[in-house]
Order: structure tokens, then C-alpha cells, then sequence
């Protein structure tokens, strides 16, 4: 590559894709051109050079193609997720799915990870990792929505600058696998078969009554009914 004054040096990439290849030659040739017009560089550059390992990031500085890198904090990705549950009030069901988003994460990065320095690319390939180990696509979208919410609740108290996990895909939380239509008769027996007037009146609440069970139905008070 050439630096900035124009002069030559030869880096060696590693044993990689042609393709691989290409795409970073095609983003230094942008790095050079923005630096002799003196213009700032688009988003999807800027992002792509923000993310390069601290190895080619220096080699990139010293062919004068890149400013000083600034070391941000180190964040452990378990003291991250422990301060998000430290200040967080969420109901025991939530507690136990974020719980396991918690543990899905720990167990793919590692709790030292810090956290700052997860890519947009790392977030896809956990995405990724959860369809592998089996997750349905509403698990997934659950699992998804409690990393972004995570990680939005660092990037507001400053211990991530950006949020890498913002745009990433959730999908659909609806399972169409476990929707079961239960008639009105089959209720009714349900009902007949519970072993008392507790059980008969959660079982009436859900299907009958539009409630979800245990949350909703175990919030109510005698002041809610009319």
C-alpha cells in the first residue's frame, strides 16, 4: 500500500480470501484518497476502520492513513451484565429469560470480553450461534431484544460507545408451532379437572378471560374486578 506521502510499503494480510483480499485493498485506497482531499470519511468506512484489530489499526497508523487510535476503558462484559441487574427492577419471569441472554453471552464471548470492543460482526455471529445450538426463531428474538436492551442500558451510562447491537435482526416472537386452538368444550373440561377453585379460576382467566398466566392473572386484585 501507499501512505499518505505517497510512498510505497508492501504488509502482508495472512492467509486469506482473494475476495477478502480485494475489499481491504478497495477501503485503503479510500483511506488514501479521503486523506489527500482532507475529507472526513463515510459512515460504513469509518465503522469498517473503527473495527480492525489493534494490530492493523497501528500498521494503518503508521502508514499515515489512520489517527491515533484512543484506547477506550476496559469494560468486562460480566460487569457490564452485572450492573445492568444491579439497577434494574424487572419481573421474575423477564428475570429468567435475561438471565439466560446473560448466560448466552458470557458463554460466547467470555466474561472478560470487554465489552467496547465487540463488533457489529461479533453480535451477527452470536446471532448466528443461537440458531446453531438449536434456539426457534421466537427464542432467538426474545434472546436478541434483551441483548439490545442490555447493551442500549451501557451505551446511555457511557460504559460502550456505540451500541453494536442496535441493528441487529431480532425477528418474530410468535411461534406459529405452539398456537393450539382450544374449544370451548375442551375448556370446560380442563376446568372440571382441576384439583381446586384456584386452579379452575387461572385456567378460566386465560382462555376465557384474554389474560396471560402467571403475570397477568396473578397481578390481579379484588379492586380490578367490577
Amino acid at each position: 500500500m501507499s501512505t499518505a506521502s505517497g510512498e510505497r510499503r508492501t504488509r502482508r494480510l495472512g492467509k486469506i480470501s482473494v475476495k477478502a483480499a480485494d475489499s481491504i485493498r478497495v477501503r485503503i485506497k479510500a483511506l488514501q484518497s479521503d486523506r489527500a482531499l482532507g475529507r472526513a470519511h463515510d459512515n460504513e468506512l469509518s465503522t469498517w476502520l473503527s473495527e480492525r484489530p489493534h494490530v492493523i489499526y497501528q500498521r494503518l497508523f503508521r502508514a499515515n492513513l489512520a489517527k491515533p487510535r484512543i484506547r477506550t476503558e476496559v469494560v468486562a462484559l460480566k460487569r457490564l451484565l452485572d450492573s445492568f441487574f444491579d439497577a434494574s427492577d424487572v419481573k421474575p419471569a423477564s428475570l429468567v429469560r435475561m438471565s439466560q441472554t446473560e448466560a448466552s453471552l458470557l458463554s460466547h464471548f467470555g466474561e472478560n470480553k470487554n465489552a467496547p470492543e465487540i463488533t457489529e460482526t461479533d453480535a451477527e455471529e452470536w446471532r448466528a450461534s443461537l440458531k446453531k445450538k438449536g434456539y426457534v426463531v421466537a427464542a432467538i428474538s426474545r434472546t436478541v431484544r434483551y441483548a439490545r436492551r442490555f447493551f442500549r442500558w451501557g451505551k446511555k451510562r457511557g460504559s460502550v460507545q456505540r451500541d453494536r447491537f442496535a441493528e441487529l435482526k431480532a425477528g418474530s416472537q410468535t411461534n406459529a408451532a405452539r398456537q393450539v386452538f382450544v374449544a370451548r368444550a375442551m375448556g370446560d373440561r380442563v376446568i372440571d379437572a382441576a384439583p381446586d377453585a384456584e386452579w379452575r379460576l387461572l385456567i378460566a382467566l386465560s382462555p376465557f378471560g384474554g389474560l396471560q398466566v402467571p403475570s397477568e392473572a396473578l397481578a390481579l386484585r379484588w379492586s380490578d374486578v367490577d
